[in-house]
């Protein structure tokens, strides 16, 4: 992945400046090779299709597309929305019949021209030959409506950008059959199961002739009726639209008596045939190789005679670059047209649905149902201001380490560059080198102005103040290694996360104390206070294991290691004193272990499914899940205090607590920073920073409030608080 990851993000910048040529997904995939991994290509047929199999999962299920479609450079170039996932009980139905009301909605009348070649209005030709004059039109016809017919529908013809924009989108297939039941026969097997995936490991089965679907779900949960509706995608979903009913359904029979041998008859079947609907020609829109965002904002692109009003807007899902192949990505882009519209935008704004008096209604509704809440959560519904965005001069994932010495410290963790920046103006006062070609982990050391700083590909590790870089070394550590600070014994601690996976001990001058094996593998996380260190393993590789390590600080000694029973990527954290360790993992399960002896203190669920960060507070116990998106709070003996809560910011990447303003800060995948009340999880505000990217560091400056962002991009925001 950090292979892909790092062609992505060089093949970005070069179209950035026009250099390069796109190519499909699969194509940069084949190409991958490294000293570990000679490509593709050389695994044997069982792992080259489990690795297939796991990339279709990726796209053909996410994005409807094959990786032979999707363009390698910018086939996820979009945002994820805020909030839970959800299916409507009633069906999108309901939706439509609420948006419809009062309006003058003619079914079964299609367009079949739309005529803009006179200057005071435009046109609509029907097909039973009656004509509609009108200021303007915003078209939302489905892309593969507009690819097949925008020759014959638009006079005069569509300017260039937005038929090259047509040319270059591309356009999913994805189909559906629902079969209802007697019984909900598969939670026999598979209790509480919502979406069952299939992964063929057999060449012929990913033919689409072989009709293998993707992957099933059930609705039991959602609207208590017992169907099973099974998805088709890509190429199978192209071939199953063209069969007969009479040939499908056994098939799909089959497949689904292939992993449920004992499955009764169906009662009803139901099935979509989007890719030959005239009025669909297929799924949603992606992007395909040499499309990019970009191109969907020329598709949007209003259009008219030269120098009179743009009369023929467009939205619809392929028109957002933000949120493609949505219902709310078409919604909000339906939002979008009608505001360019003179006449639509006057009586939104008028009705008060303009945004502006869509933000004010929310802000209206929040404040009504907070009466009786302390006065702060109401002045908190306002959005911090940003302050400034810049450029730290440390190239990608910019690594905020806070203000010392009166100067903002950014890391560069591709670069392993630093620099200092003026806290309150963001100017750039010096660059200089941390010591390391990359950095994966720092930690401050209290009450000074060092920063310790541990290397992403190398076993080295460094000091730095400032511009100055301390000490460097080789504390065999290896690749991808963590870092923390033990004040107890004074001593740096690093662990390495890779295929070396020692733990090491460097005292403030640089000199190595200490280097030994903890005995749990690859170390994922790493935390120290009072007199003990903490490691979580990976589990990434058979040699590693799922499991947790005491260490003595001062020693290295090994005091216990231990499966804690929370699955695989595993978590920690300390009580204050030391004395008891935290673990989070992969199954949503907190594990408290005495850190001295590994004794169980007690076990409970997080509620937030996978447990990607722990962090404790004086009273509580801070879990945020991985792609659930969730925070939720325990206290230190196990008990639910609050959540989940949906901090709204998208997968969380980074946390940062202010409790003397009860205050828990989130930072995420959607380029969001939230503030979420530390003792009741209740959102008080949030602000988006789409421009610094994933928010993967913050850092608080108290003096000024001033909370500065650091993301997967080459910037840095600074917010007051």
């Amino acid at each position: 992945m950090k292979l892909f990851q790092a062609k992505q993000s060089a093949d970005r910048k070069a179209a950035k400046k026009g250099e390069g040529e796109d190519q499909s997904l699969m194509t940069s995939l084949r190409g991958l090779s490294s000293k570990r991994f000679k490509g593709m290509d050389h695994l044997d047929q069982r792992k080259r299709l489990l690795l297939l199999s796991q990339i279709a999962a990726e796209t053909d299920q996410d994005y409807a597309a094959t990786a032979n479609e999707l363009s390698s450079t910018w086939w996820d170039e979009d945002d994820e929305f805020p909030g839970d996932h959800c299916l409507w009980k009633d069906g999108y139905v309901s939706l439509i019949n609420y948006l419809a009301q009062g309006l003058d909605v003619r079914l079964g009348t299609p367009v079949v021209k739309i005529d803009f070649s006179v200057p005071s209005h435009l046109t609509l030709h029907l097909s039973g030959g009656e004509q509609i004059d009108a200021d303007y039109c915003i078209c939302t016809l489905p892309l593969g409506v507009l690819k097949h017919h925008h020759e014959s529908l638009f006079h005069p013809s569509l300017p260039d950008q937005n038929v090259d924009a047509l040319r270059r989108l591309g356009v999913a297939a994805m189909e559906k059959v629902a079969l209802r039941f007697e019984e909900s026969f598969w939670e026999q097997m598979a209790p509480n199961v919502h979406c069952i995936y299939r992964m063929p490991t057999q060449e012929a089965r990913r033919a689409p002739t072989a009709l293998e679907a993707s992957f099933c779900v059930s609705l039991k949960h959602v609207t208590g009726s017992n169907v099973l509706v099974v998805y088709y995608v890509t190429d199978t979903a192209r071939h199953m639209a063209t069969l007969e009913e009479e040939k499908l359904v056994p098939s799909t029979l089959a497949l689904l008596q292939s992993m449920f041998p004992d499955m009764p008859e169906p009662l009803e079947v139901k099935r979509t045939t989007w890719d030959q609907d005239p009025f669909t020609c297929g799924a949603y829109s992606f992007n395909a190789v040499s499309c990019s965002s970009q191109h969907r904002l020329h598709l949007r692109s209003p259009v008219g005679l030269e120098g009179c009003p743009k009369r023929v807007h467009f939205a619809g899902e392929a028109t957002s670059d933000r949120f493609p192949s949505t219902v709310h990505g078409a919604y909000l882009e339906g939002r979008r047209a009608a505001q360019e519209v003179p006449q639509l935008r006057a009586k939104l704004r008028d009705l008060g649905l303009d945004d502006q008096g869509i933000r004010k209604t929310l802000v209206e509704r929040l404040l009504a149902a907070g009466r009786g809440l302390e006065s702060s959560v109401a002045v908190s519904l306002q959005a911090p201001a940003v302050q400034f965005i810049v450029n730290a001069s440390v190239g990608r994932m910019a690594r905020v380490v806070g203000v010392r010495a009166g100067q903002l410290w950014v890391l560069g963790d591709f670069t392993g560059r630093s620099s200092g920046l003026d806290p309150l103006s963001g100017k750039l006062l010096w660059s200089s080198s941390s010591g390391l070609e990359s950095i994966s982990h720092t930690a401050v050391v209290p009450g000074s102005d060092l920063v310790l700083c541990a290397s992403g590909w190398t076993g080295n590790v460094s000091a730095i103040t400032g511009e100055s870089a301390c000490w460097s070394l080789d504390a065999d550590v290896g690749e991808y290694a963590r870092v923390a600070w033990s004040p107890a014994s004074n001593l740096a601690i690093y662990a390495g996360g890779g295929r070396v996976h020692k733990v090491a001990g460097v005292d403030s001058g640089g000199s190595l104390r200490y280097c030994v094996d903890a005995g749990i593998g690859a170390v994922w996380s790493l935390c120290s206070s009072g007199s003990r260190v903490v490691c979580g393993g990976s589990w990434s590789r058979p040699e590693h294991t799922a499991r947790v390590a005491s260490l003595d600080a001062e020693s290295g000694e090994v005091l216990f290691s231990s499966d804690p029973g929370v699955g695989r990527y595993i978590v920690t954290a300390l009580s204050r004193d030391g004395g008891v360790a935290f673990c989070g993992g992969e199954n949503g399960m907190v594990t408290a272990l005495d850190s001295a002896t590994g004794e169980v203190r007690f076990r409970a669920e997080s509620s937030v499914e996978e447990v990607w960060h722990l962090e404790v507070t004086e009273e509580l116990l801070l879990c945020s899940g991985g792609w659930s998106e969730l925070m939720s709070a325990l206290d230190l003996q196990g008990q639910h205090r609050w959540g989940p809560m949906n901090a709204t910011v998208g997968k969380i990447f980074s946390l940062l607590q202010l409790p003397h303003d009860d205050l828990l800060l989130c930072g995420g995948s959607n380029s969001r920073v939230a503030g979420l009340q530390l003792s009741s999880g209740q959102l008080r505000f949030s602000v988006d920073l789409p421009d610094v990217g994933e928010i993967w560091s913050m850092a608080y400056d108290p003096s000024s409030r001033l909370l500065f962002c650091g993301g997967n991009k080459e910037l840095v925001a600074a917010v007051q608080l």
